[in-house]
């Protein structure tokens, strides 16, 4: 088994997910999908620009920094966080977004990315409602 900066990472956060019976059980039983699965599902994120395992929260949810859905919590509960698309001139984008984050709770925005067909500009915007 390849043992790759996030698989080491994964082992060394094990001590933080309990006793040492389940602690040596995730040591010899999973892979690394396995592995990677339960650190999430105990509410760790892969943070791969430090290589490290992160303890998570709400807000690092909705901004997708775990591998599963920003929308649905560990426990197949919303989360309260959607996300909107801008569509607008490049010179307007900014305003428009400016705008619309003044009514909303904001976690996120976006570069702003060339619309692929036609004129205009796009960016997300992710909130939380609350």
């Amino acid at each position: 088994m390849r043992r790759t900066a996030k698989y080491t990472a994964a082992l060394s956060a094990i001590p933080a997910l309990g006793d040492g019976k389940q602690q040596k059980m995730l040591m010899k039983a999973l892979d690394h999908d396995e592995l990677y699965a339960t650190l999430e599902k105990r509410g760790y994120y892969w943070d791969a620009k430090n290589k490290q395992w992160h303890k998570g929260n709400d807000d690092d949810r909705a901004r997708g920094k775990f591998s599963g859905s920003i929308f649905e919590d560990s426990d197949g509960n919303p989360t309260g966080v959607f996300r909107l698309r801008i569509m607008a001139h490049p010179d307007e984008l900014a305003e428009v977004c400016v705008e619309v984050c003044r009514q909303l709770k904001v976690l996120e925005v976006s570069d702003p990315y060339d619309n692929r067909r036609g004129a205009g500009t796009r960016t997300y915007i992710t909130c939380k409602r609350g």
